[in-house]
């Protein structure tokens, strides 16, 4: 049997998902994903997170502030220094200031997870030093996001990790296995079970066999969220 999927980053409390969270949940079984990481977003959504967790094994609640502000940012990070949690973190644009406030903060020993990570392929290394990890969503399997393909050629096999980041960060229409249609014309909504076809993507990108990407994969997911797995 194949190894399963893991989810690092999604949104699952999003009320755009709310109609279709059964069939979601049987998507889910079906396709063997053993856990999914779902982030509150605020205060107001963090019941809702965790009232997932209770009713789903899967889920593995995350309860954050975005956007971040530098003093709660840094307080997130000492309260998971001290409780050894792992940590994501949401950057754009301020890649040299969050690597100031990491080298000169606490940091949890397991880690921290870079979520749909864009920034340059310089960063990698200083940050994954500092214990990062960094996860790439079907978003970047776009014909535009050529360049940042090319940065997670370079992520080391240790430390990366493959996330949807429902229901936002749709990906092409080649990566999208389970359409969900919107209740508006808005947006397009992105089912977090389009994970498999995330993990297809980083299959191609990488140019490795599948079973071999679902395997370290999983590695590195137990060894960032281990202290959160039940």
């Amino acid at each position: 049997m194949s190894a399963p999927l893991y989810d690092a980053h999604n949104h699952l409390q999003s009320p755009k998902l709310a109609p279709h969270l059964e069939s979601i949940a049987k998507q889910l079984t079906d396709l063997n994903v053993a856990k999914v990481v779902v982030n509150g977003t605020q205060e107001s959504d963090w019941e809702a997170v965790l009232e997932l967790a209770r009713r789903n094994s899967k889920v593995i609640p995350s309860f954050g502030l975005h956007p971040w502000q530098e003093e709660a940012f840094l307080w997130q990070l000492r309260v998971a220094a001290e409780r050894n949690l792992p940590v994501s973190v949401h950057c754009l644009r301020a890649w040299g200031r969050l690597l100031e406030l990491l080298q000169a903060g606490s940091r949890p020993e397991c880690g921290f997870l870079i979520h749909s990570y864009g920034g340059p392929q310089e960063m990698i290394a200083p940050l994954a030093k500092l214990g990062a990890y960094f996860s790439i969503s079907g978003y970047f399997a776009q014909e535009r996001k050529v360049k940042q393909q090319e940065v997670f050629r370079h992520v080391p096999p240790d430390r990366l990790l493959i996330e949807t980041d429902a229901p936002d960060m749709l990906p092409p229409a080649s990566y999208i296995d389970f359409p969900i249609d919107g209740t508006d014309s808005e947006k397009p909504i992105n089912n977090p079970a389009n994970i498999g076809a995330v993990y297809r993507f980083v299959t191609k990108l990488l140019q490795e066999p599948e079973e071999l990407v679902r395997e370290r994969t999983e590695e590195n997911f137990k060894r960032l969220f281990g202290s959160l797995l039940r």
